[in-house]
């Protein structure tokens, strides 16, 4: 395994960046276009906008398309007509703290 260390706030998290990105590239769809409800729809549609640069820029070092979340799902619509999304992504490590992004909370 070819890791490298990825610091972000408080996390230490180490990636096979290589191997996480083959496996990315082998999934023909992510989970909401897999899914396809109306919620998914609504989180496809807002998915360039709703991660902040530097999240975007994690996920580019440990190797992560953020265009193809492994699942999704709303929480929450919101009174102001946002929803709250959790969602998950994955990478390939073995060691670290945290090895795992797991959960993220976007308004969309």
């Amino acid at each position: 395994m070819n890791e490298i260390q990825v610091k972000y706030r408080d996390w230490e998290l180490f990636s096979d960046r290589e191997t996480t990105e083959q496996t990315y590239s082998e999934f023909e769809n992510s989970g909401a276009e897999s899914c396809g409800c109306d919620y998914c729809k609504n989180y496809i549609a807002q998915r360039e906008t709703v991660f902040p640069d530097d999240i975007k820029e994690l996920f580019k070092k440990l190797g992560i398309d953020y265009m193809k979340e492994i699942e999704i799902s709303e929480f929450a619509k919101l009174e102001n007509g946002l929803h709250y999304y959790n969602g998950w992504f994955h990478f390939k490590g073995d060691k670290g703290l945290y090895n795992s992004i797991t959960k993220w909370w976007l308004h969309v």
